[in-house]
């Protein structure tokens, strides 16, 4: 699991704030 995220690059975790910000409803762009 811990490899897998790793390969993730960067771009793919910000898609994944991206998904979970409306979410959490905390605002990314000011």
């Amino acid at each position: 699991a811990y490899g897998t995220v790793e390969q993730f690059p960067k771009m793919e975790g910000r898609q994944l704030i991206m998904v979970l910000a409306p979410i959490k409803k905390v605002p990314l762009k000011h």
